[in-house]
């Protein structure tokens, strides 16, 4: 053991050397919250940075419109994802998985247009190759219609509440567990 520390201290260096360096200094708080609260499609809420806190001026609207919150189009439509997703079995006891999502997002003022109302229609299709003998259906179905309200309670608290009714089936069976009511509520 000891001649395996010698051996190590000796091929240590004899001098070592080290850089200081001084931190930014830390503004001072000035009580204004740190961010506000946003729509994101795929989160239920997510704090973003105050605009101008990056060195980026934000964007000022033209004269006697009214703000937007940041993300947001103006008007009714506000978008439409699709995306596809592979997945490989990975073998013969594998399962391989192929997605397709289609999405659209619309807003209305509820009561202003701070405070929005997002309906989002949402269809998927799962095409499945599962294992022999597994019993699992060959495509599957999801069909939902989200009820999205945001709202900037006060400008230290935001709400973001949600109730999506959805079926999520293989369209084959006749059963009521393919009805599910899920939600969300937060406050940051």
């Amino acid at each position: 053991m000891i001649c395996v520390l010698a051996s190590l201290a000796a091929l240590a260096p004899a001098r070592c050397s080290a850089q200081v360096m001084r931190l930014p200094a830390v503004a001072p708080d000035d009580g204004t919250p740190p961010g506000q609260l946003v729509s994101h499609p795929d989160s239920s809420a997510e704090i973003l940075q105050a605009p101008g806190q990056l060195d980026v001026a934000p964007a000022s609207p033209p004269a006697g419109e009214p703000q937007l919150p940041p993300g947001v189009r103006n008007g009714f439509f506000q978008r439409v994802l699709f995306d596809g997703t592979w997945l490989a079995a990975g073998g013969a006891n594998g399962l391989g998985v192929d997605d397709l999502h289609l999405q659209a997002i619309f807003a209305a003022p509820c009561p202003t247009i701070k405070s929005p109302l997002v309906i989002t229609p949402d269809f998927a299709v799962h095409f499945l190759q599962p294992p022999a003998n597994s019993g699992l259906p060959a495509q599957l179905y999801e069909s939902s219609l989200q009820f999205r309200w945001l709202c900037q309670a006060t400008p230290e608290w935001g709400i973001d509440l949600s109730l999506t009714p959805g079926v999520y089936s293989d369209f084959d069976q006749d059963s009521g567990q393919a009805f599910r009511l899920t939600g969300h509520a937060a406050a940051a």
